[in-house]
């Protein structure tokens, strides 16, 4: 299963132009590692995903990459699959030092968010890239079917 997690990392270009024999190589040999590689490129911020022939923006490749591959995994738990979510990325640190409580709203809220000074109940004007980590793509799509199945 954490095979899932390289899908986009290795979709993600960090130079400006389109993806050549290069990357091409770079690409297949992420893809083949069989263990996953969290940041390929480090810490640095990726100018688009490149999914299906198309340049996705960070939020574009959240839904349309990361979310729809990782609620596979709901599939996996519903047929009776024990997962284990290991969250590295989560709330600023310095705005939630003791962490905070999420909800089918905020957690809405937060795939259009990408910089401290746009998360919820930031004073701070800070641009530091805020990531949408994956524990909060399967926090969204267990929740999402807690409710809907409690609603049947």
């Amino acid at each position: 299963m954490l095979k899932k997690v390289g899908i986009g990392h290795g979709q993600k270009r960090f130079k400006d132009n389109n993806p050549n024999e290069n990357w091409k190589k770079w690409h297949d040999a992420l893809m083949s590692n069989p263990h996953p590689i969290r940041r390929p490129n480090g810490r640095a911020i990726p100018l688009y995903a490149w999914w299906n022939g198309q340049k996705l923006s960070v939020i574009e490749a959240r839904k349309q990459i990361y979310i729809p591959e990782l609620q596979k995994l709901l599939e996996k738990v519903r047929e009776g699959q024990n997962i284990i979510i290991v969250e590295p990325d989560g709330a600023p640190l310095n705005l939630y030092p003791q962490g905070f409580e999420v909800n089918i709203d905020l957690l809405t809220i937060l795939q259009d968010v990408t910089t401290v000074k746009d998360f919820p109940g930031s004073k701070l004007k800070s641009d530091k890239y805020v990531p949408y980590g994956h524990g909060y793509v399967i926090a969204l799509t267990i929740l999402e079917d807690l409710q809907r199945r409690n609603t049947e």
